[in-house]
């Protein structure tokens, strides 16, 4: 019920969003006539991630997930019009308790994700953006100790910002969920944006 409820608020702030941008935006990145510095076509994000951590009830198991850390890197292209294109990778590591009867075990597991994004940008002012973002993810589950190794695909949604910091780096925060149900939850990711003069 809660990853309904944030899919649909994530979807309503995508379409406000969209809606908000009423300012075309050049290709060489400025806005308007008040957007002054330029912004280079690509650039990665390295970025360290909390997870939150889920519980997932299977047919005589429950498992619940808890401080999960890893680490991402995005690959992102920019239009010159808000729209960006992105290849993400991130690895998580999360605490995991699995509980079969009055029986419980204490595990941890790896999840590493790939994804393709579309994420759209709308600068409040010349250093704060907003923004939101959907695209399609694969996830490899690895939980050694309770013998589970499985891959599934499912669709990713996120939002954040970026506060630019210096002319091609940005500071960004940014949640993100998928619908692939597992103990690793969504995820909260601080990085920096870094333009790449090509």
């Amino acid at each position: 019920m809660q990853k309904k409820i944030r899919t649909i608020a994530l979807a309503a702030m995508l379409c406000t969003t969209a809606v908000m941008a009423n300012e075309e935006i050049d290709s060489s990145g400025a806005e308007g006539g008040n957007f002054r510095h330029k912004e280079e076509k690509v650039y990665i994000v390295p970025k360290v991630l909390m997870s939150s951590g889920d519980t997932i009830s299977e047919e005589d198991a429950r498992r619940k997930g808890e401080n999960g850390r890893g680490v991402g890197l995005d690959l992102g292209y920019r239009t010159g019009t808000g729209l960006n294109f992105e290849v993400d990778y991130a690895y998580t590591k999360v605490d995991i308790t699995e509980q079969k009867g009055e029986e419980k075990t204490k595990t941890t597991g790896d999840y590493n994700s790939a994804s393709f994004d579309i994420l759209y940008a709308y600068h409040i002012n010349e250093p704060l953006a907003v923004f939101a973002k959907t695209g399609f993810e694969y996830e490899k589950e690895k939980i050694d100790k309770l013998n589970v190794d499985k891959s599934d695909t499912g669709f990713l949604y996120g939002a954040g910002f970026e506060y630019e910091v210096k002319e091609n780096m940005a500071l960004l925060v940014e949640y993100e969920d998928s619908t692939i149900d597992g103990p690793k939850g969504y995820t909260v990711a601080v990085g920096l944006v870094i333009g790449l003069d090509l």
